[in-house]
């Protein structure tokens, strides 16, 4: 890729981040028409074009992706995120995360994309077990950057198969976890122990991480996200305290 176009790159990228989700799905589709051989373009594009709201352009890029690098395992992860998350094409998506997961089936990350997958399609007993498989491959590397997003997810799952004791215990987890993601990404550790403080119903706890993360420029749309999630606890404490 010439530097021209890595800069448009880049620059849809900061657009991205600082929520101009039309702006920055504009310059990454120049960067596609420039260099439309580059994965990381794509990749980039699967990310914003849902939020922009532009499906009718992503979604003949999704076939075209696979096709250039079918050996990508994260593309496949990623086609099959937007599948089932953006066009609720749930077999489909499902069938395609599994396949990023056969490609690299001894790494954490192309496990916990695909229980995240499973996850989002409803597939909670499946979702959990390649969650907690990906999880023996992150222990087994000593990783820390995807263990508190997978601890997060685990918790979900097993609160929504009605596991009580394991959704808390993998809370808790994903808070230990997220103190030691903060020499790497504070804004961003923040934002999964507000997750976790959240599933564990410590509303105060997560409203003051999650202030935290705003306060250290967390990146949209997570920003969007927290923004969403502090007025909504906000509420929650004013009628408690009503009561």
């Amino acid at each position: 890729m010439t530097l021209g176009v890595r800069k448009v790159g880049y620059y849809g990228q900061c657009l991205f981040y600082t929520g101009e989700y039309q702006a920055a799905a504009e310059m990454m589709l120049k960067a596609y028409g420039l260099y439309p051989n580059d994965c990381e373009i794509y990749r980039a594009l699967c990310e914003i074009l849902p939020v922009a709201g532009r499906l009718e352009e992503l979604q003949p890029l999704l076939e075209e992706m696979l096709e250039r690098f079918p050996e990508r395992w994260s593309l496949w992860a990623t086609v099959g995120r937007v599948l089932v998350e953006t066009f609720q094409e749930i077999e489909r998506g499902c069938s395609f995360s599994a396949k990023g997961m056969q490609l690299q089936p001894q790494l954490a990350d192309a496990w916990f994309g695909y229980g995240r997958v499973l996850a989002l399609a409803l597939k909670h007993q499946e979702a959990v077990a390649a969650l907690e498989k990906g999880w023996q491959f992150l222990l087994a590397v000593a990783g820390d950057l995807q263990s508190a997003p997978a601890a997060v997810w685990l918790g979900e799952s097993y609160r929504m198969l009605g596991d009580d004791g394991a959704s808390r215990w993998w809370w808790q987890e994903a808070c230990v976890r997220s103190e030691k993601l903060k020499s790497f990404n504070s804004a961003t550790a923040d934002y999964w122990q507000g997750r976790a403080l959240e599933g564990l119903g410590d509303t105060l706890g997560a409203m003051q991480v999650y202030r935290s993360a705003l306060n250290l420029q967390l990146f949209y749309p997570a920003h969007g996200e927290v923004k969403e999630a502090l007025k909504r606890l906000q509420a929650m404490v004013r009628k408690g305290s009503r009561s």
